[in-house]
């Protein structure tokens, strides 16, 4: 990029080049879903290798995009912290809710990111799911990765939980899944699938199918209630 901004940056650089994506590369993605990009497939079959490009490639998009942002710190179950940019914008990027900065490239893999996540109980041991989310976490640089893993704890709120208890430990964590779900039962679609695109119903049909999903209208604020409701019961049937 130029050491100083012209005004012609406005119309004529790409919102990849300008976020450091390499100016040869055309990502021709044009809309938000898990499907858009081979990323949900790489995750699926691509081994740890894929992985690793996928996170590498996210965090440095953000370490761009969030450049002077500030941070706030999880707790892991190792007792090692981790530093992420925060904002609603990014702990919501998955679902596309607060406005449109983001490129769909980054908003599709994020996407492929939470639809690997929410398969990993019916596809492995309970252990290993939640490891590789911890693992997810511990890698990230930015609250869109905690935030697309907020939907794992909710959809199964008695077996990931020492992923919950991670999400627990950022008070701002709270707060911005607090938004998000009163968000979900208000947000307004503006997603536009090209005419000629063969993927187009593939692409409506998965977002449609993802609106239709009830433990989005919860929150980590909810979970953390029933937890302590729960943690009451157990500890006063004991003591009777």
């Amino acid at each position: 990029r130029p050491k100083e901004p012209h005004w012609y940056d406005l119309v004529s650089v790409s919102r990849e080049e300008k976020f450091g994506f390499r100016e040869d590369v055309d990502s021709i993605v044009h809309v938000n879903s898990a499907f858009a990009t081979p990323a949900f497939y790489l995750l699926k079959f691509g081994g740890q290798s894929s992985l690793d490009f996928l996170m590498r490639m996210v965090n440095e998009f953000f370490d761009k995009y969030c450049a002077g942002r500030e941070k706030v710190q999880f707790a892991l179950p190792d007792g090692k912290r981790v530093s992420l940019y925060e904002g609603v914008d990014l702990w919501t990027a998955h679902r596309v809710m607060v406005g449109t900065l983001l490129p769909h490239v980054i908003v599709s893999v994020l996407m492929a990111f939470e639809k690997y996540a929410l398969k990993l109980d019916a596809n492995a041991s309970l252990a290993d799911s939640e490891n590789w989310c911890l693992d997810l976490l511990s890698r990230a640089n930015s609250v869109a990765i905690p935030g697309l893993l907020t939907g794992v704890v909710l959809k199964n709120k008695w077996k990931f939980m020492r992923l919950a208890l991670t999400l627990f430990s950022c008070r701002e964590a709270l707060a911005f899944d607090l938004q998000r779900s009163s968000m979900e039962a208000t947000k307004f679609d503006l997603d536009f699938y090209g005419r000629n695109d063969p993927c187009a119903s593939l692409y409506r049909y998965d977002r449609d199918e993802v609106k239709k999903e009830e433990f989005r209208k919860e929150s980590l604020e909810f979970l953390l209630i029933a937890y302590q409701m729960v943690r009451q019961g157990v500890e006063g049937e004991a003591e009777r």
